[in-house]
């Protein structure tokens, strides 16, 4: 196809698809390049437009190198990039927008994933992208997780990415979006569910966090293993009672304390079901997860 041909087939597919949908499809070359397979949603914005590419390598071919077509981007380099790379991707795997610059999505087995961009605080523009998966029926009064986890980058388990520029935002960007299809969503598809999530804090466990404990012990007990569940609580109650007493200020390990000995107790005499539901509800209102329970809308950012 010569060139006067391709910007022909180009500007036709991005008037019917709309441009933000016609920069998608620009911004995800790198991502088919490295794994060389169309995706549905591609197959369906080409079907839309009327465009049948048959490979891989003609996908590459008209799209690759082409200028993004949407005018007007946000200033901020990096919410641009994530707007127009990101957040697309994301969507497709059911997240929604939670905060400014994070992401989440809740399971039907009640598992909270959140999945963020932590600017660097040396104020030189670069970003990491930090995600966790955590149990909502576990009483919580903030977002935070030992299951904890940032995207790698290279050959460090830290990775950072530049935002300097929308340039160098974009290139950071289609690279997130590569290593979030990589890494961070089949990690969120193994701990979707209650079993799943448990067997990652089994290998955390062996930390000695209480946090870790107690989690993992809602874990069993929603899924009905009682009998694991009260050892391991009783384990998270020991190491908040120890962090308590190694320094009196510590008031957050005592309460902890004090919910992993409600569960306990609510065990033996089988009433844990309710105490569950409890914490869930005030999980749920707490952390403001009513919006990424609600049905999907056309209008969601």
């Amino acid at each position: 196809m010569d060139d006067s041909s391709k910007r022909r087939v180009l500007d036709y597919i991005a008037e019917a698809v709309g441009n933000e949908a016609f920069d998608r499809l620009v911004g995800s070359v790198r991502e088919i390049r490295h794994q060389p397979r169309l995706r549905f949603w591609q197959d369906e914005l080409l079907a839309r437009a009327g465009v049948s590419i048959e490979s891989v390598e003609d996908f590459v071919a008209l799209f690759d190198g082409v200028e993004l077509r949407v005018t007007g981007r946000s200033k901020d380099a990096l919410a641009a990039a994530t707007a127009t790379f990101w957040t697309p991707l994301l969507r497709e795997h059911g997240f929604k927008r939670y905060a400014k610059r994070s992401f989440g999505r809740c399971t039907h087995e009640g598992i909270f994933q959140l999945i963020g961009l932590h600017l660097s605080s040396y104020g030189d523009k670069s970003f990491s992208v930090e995600y966790s998966s955590m149990l909502t029926t576990r009483h919580r009064e903030v977002a935070g997780s030992t299951t904890f986890r940032r995207l790698p980058r290279g050959k460090s388990n830290d990775g950072w990415w530049n935002a300097k520029s929308h340039k160098h935002a974009d290139e950071s960007m289609r690279e997130v979006c590569e290593k979030t299809g990589d890494v961070a969503i089949p990690w969120f598809e193994a701990t979707s569910s209650t079993a799943g999530l448990a067997d990652e804090l089994l290998v955390i466990a062996r930390g000695g966090n209480p946090h870790t404990f107690f989690e993992l012990g809602c874990c069993y007990a929603v899924s009905g293993d009682l009998e694991a569940a009260t050892p391991i609580l009783r384990q998270a109650i020991h190491g908040f009672q120890t962090a308590f007493e190694e320094m009196p200020k510590r008031t957050w390990a005592e309460q902890e304390r004090l919910r992993a000995q409600e569960l306990v107790d609510a065990i033996a005499v089988r009433k844990h079901q309710s105490l569950l539901t409890k914490w869930q509800a005030e999980t749920i209102r707490t952390l403001k997860l009513e919006k990424l329970l609600a049905r999907p809308d056309s209008n969601a950012n």
